[in-house]
């Protein structure tokens, strides 16, 4: 009995193998013979080869219902077909595969709707598809995100493609939103009058939004000079396909006495008092007064107010009375005289683009010289004149930062003309350039802390000309804190100029930076610079290194100058060297 039993499982094992053998063999998925394309028309040649690199290399390959649907997915990815469909049927020693494929329509005909700021024909030229194509879906979405780029190159990062048609008739219809302004909302200006603000936007309400335009409005904003701080925040609007616009602003303090005192060579000490204000009545108009005493004697009033007109006019008054005691060096003698110089100037400026203003100015001004007391001073110096004089410039600036620029340029062209209106006869043309290049990137961004400024190379190339000998008083002068330190102040007269000044700036703080300067230029030509300083061109050379401190009043700035003659000199300044 147990040998039988034995017999009986033994046999039953080798049954249960021998099906299992039978049905494994029976699941071993069939081969593709043969692949039939089912197709209205036939396929254009571009898209048969397409489909025939993938089907062909399934000929003799097994086939499973998973790789028949990623078949169907792969064929649908190549963008030409609005359906795919793949079969099998039985043949001898295999299947064979159905495919049966619906072309998208030939594209008759474009349109662009929604568009208002970019042209159809812009548009055209962005995409790829042309009428007389068979549609490709995969185009079109790339067409679609180059109809966006198109927008954003110009500013316009917010514009989306948000929908494509396709009609019966073959019209491809690509539908674009154009997000508007739908209100602009001013937060943190308590004493700025909200007016100042939107005068200063190159945006208003229903504008589509674009990202230049709003840089472009905060540097108007910073340019104001009464704001530490403007940002602006872009957040959906109430009706879909809107923006909110929510411009922040940080109002600085704007009045402000100041104290404080200068030093030169010539004439040791001069002490002044600053009176100012930049925000007068809230409306960004800008007061000041300055008394200064000891080397230098002067009364300025000066009043600018930025907006005088609908269409950003701005108007700035200067009057004075001025004494300066200056410096004449003759066959190795030293000359002291006193300069006086009382008037004033009105000037006009009206923008003719974001970053570039026309001015007009009229200038009147007395002018004299005197010896310093007890000193013996050279007739052709001690002249009077009375200077009337028309002015016109230009002024191209994309500087952002005017305290501490980082990047961007300054171009200035003037022309003043005297005589017109009586006085003096004479005309004046100069001109210049500065740029500003980082050269180390700013410490990274760190959790709790601002961003660092970088170091920053800045170079001036500024030259000017003359006609009809204007006085001495009104030739241009080298030399000093303001073009080629390391000489004495106005130490070249002349009626022609050219000075480059370069310098690099590296940040120790945000209110405290360091400098090293090379300077090189000259003023020569005229009957002054014959007695005084260079007959002919003749470049001279200055160097060294400075101190920068950002303060309430304006940038301080201590320069210590070395000149090519080996002189030295300490050159104290307010405000930027350029």
């Amino acid at each position: 009995m147990p040998v039988l039993c034995r017999m009986i499982l033994l046999g039953l094992c080798v049954t249960i193998m021998m099906a299992s053998a039978v049905n494994a063999q029976d699941a071993e998925p069939p081969v593709i013979r043969d692949v039939v394309i089912q197709v209205a028309e036939p396929l254009p040649e571009a898209i048969r080869q397409q489909v025939d690199a993938i089907l062909t290399p399934l000929i003799d390959q097994p086939v499973t219902e998973g790789q028949v649907a990623e078949l169907e997915a792969t064929l649908q990815a190549l963008g030409w077909f609005r359906r795919v469909e793949v079969t099998t049927e039985t043949v001898n020693g295999g299947v064979r595969l159905l495919v049966a494929l619906a072309v998208n329509p030939v594209v008759q005909q474009m349109e662009f709707e929604g568009n208002t700021v970019l042209s159809d024909e812009t548009l055209r030229e962005v995409v790829q598809t042309q009428p007389g194509e068979i549609l490709n879906l995969n185009r079109v979405r790339e067409d679609a995100l180059a109809i966006q780029e198109a927008y954003a190159d110009q500013g316009y990062t917010l514009v989306e493609v948000t929908d494509l048609n396709v009609t019966p008739e073959g019209t491809l219809e690509f539908i674009i939103t154009e997000p508007t302004i739908s209100e602009i909302r001013i937060q943190g200006n308590e004493r700025t009058e909200a007016d100042v603000i939107f005068r200063a936007l190159e945006v208003e309400v229903g504008d589509v939004y674009n990202v230049n335009d709003i840089r472009q409005s905060l540097t108007n904003l910073q340019r104001l000079g009464v704001f530490d701080e403007v940002t602006a925040v872009p957040e959906p609007g109430a009706v879909p396909g809107s923006v909110l616009l929510v411009i922040n602003v940080r109002e600085r303090r704007t009045g402000f006495v100041a104290f404080g005192g200068t030093y030169s060579d010539v004439g040791g000490f001069s002490g002044y008092v600053d009176f100012s204000e930049a925000n007068l009545f809230g409306e960004a108009q800008r007061v000041s007064l300055r008394v200064q005493f000891g080397a230098r004697e002067v009364y300025q009033l000066s009043y600018f107010n930025p907006w005088i007109a609908s269409d950003g006019t701005n108007l700035l008054v200067n009057v004075y009375d001025r004494e300066d005691l200056h410096q004449a060096e003759f066959g190795g003698e030293i000359f002291d005289y006193v300069e006086e110089r009382t008037g004033g100037n009105i000037t006009v400026g009206r923008p003719i683009s974001p970053v570039t203003t026309l001015y007009g100015t009229l200038r009147i001004d007395s002018l004299s010289a005197r010896p310093e007391e007890g000193e013996t001073v050279p007739a052709i110096i001690l002249q009077s004149a009375d200077v009337r004089s028309l002015g016109l410039s230009a002024i191209r600036d994309t500087r952002i930062n005017l305290g501490f620029p980082v990047r961007g340029s300054y171009s200035a062209a003037r022309v003043e003309q005297a005589g017109i209106l009586g006085g003096e006869n004479f005309s004046k043309l100069s001109g210049e350039v500065s740029r500003y290049w980082p050269v180390r990137r700013a410490r990274p961004v760190e959790e709790g802390r601002e961003p660092g400024l970088p170091w920053v190379l800045a170079s001036r190339l500024l030259a000017g000309t003359s006609f009809n000998a204007p006085p001495l008083l009104d030739q241009f002068f080298l030399g000093g804190a303001d073009n080629l330190r390391g000489f004495p102040e106005d130490r070249f007269p002349g009626e022609n100029i050219v000075v480059l000044n370069t310098e690099l700036r590296v940040p120790v703080t945000e209110s405290l930076y360091g400098v090293a300067f090379v300077d090189i230029g000259d003023a020569w030509g005229g009957v002054f610079a014959e007695q005084f300083g260079d007959p002919n061109f003749e470049l001279h050379l200055g160097y060294g290194l400075g101190v920068r401190v950002q303060t309430a009043i304006g940038q301080l700035r201590l320069d210590y100058g070395i000149s090519d003659d080996g002189d030295n000199e300490f050159h104290f300044g307010i405000g930027p060297t350029f």
